[in-house]
């Protein structure tokens, strides 16, 4: 999966976008606030949507909310080490609440992605399993 970003150039922006540049799309979050982990009522629930992204230079990333480093992730979710998915609670990941490394990894709120990228790409890879009954069929 990528995404490409909005604009042309490959010129950074001040939020740390690179224009016209494709990232890879790593995964989508839905995960529990701390304020909600002891709500009763489902429906009073607040869950936030993270979008998982790489810039596949290595360097230059997001600098929004939920960037490397920002006070949000404590806000948020609190100190704990391993947020789980809504769907899937097997689904987990630790980010680095404090830490900035320069590794291209960045997570954003997906609203924050929709107003920032402007294409989302994927493709399907089939398994050599199908592969092979595709080939089959066409014998």
């Amino acid at each position: 999966m990528f995404a490409s970003s909005k604009g042309q150039g490959e010129k950074e922006t001040a939020n740390g976008i690179i224009q016209g540049h494709a990232y890879a799309l790593v995964n989508v979050w839905e995960i529990e606030t701390k304020e909600s982990q002891n709500e009763k009522d489902i429906d009073k629930k607040e869950y936030i949507q993270l979008v998982e992204l790489r810039n596949p230079w290595g360097s230059d990333k997001w600098k929004g909310n939920y960037c490397d480093g920002d006070e949000i992730w404590e806000q948020k979710f609190g100190s704990s080490q391993e947020l789980k998915d809504k769907d899937d609670e097997k689904r987990t990941f630790q980010p680095d609440f404090k830490e900035k490394k320069d590794d291209g990894r960045f997570f954003m709120e997906l609203d924050d992605y929709l107003k920032e990228f402007e294409r989302t790409s994927v493709a399907y890879i089939r398994t050599a399993k199908e592969e092979e009954g595709l080939n089959r069929a066409k014998t």
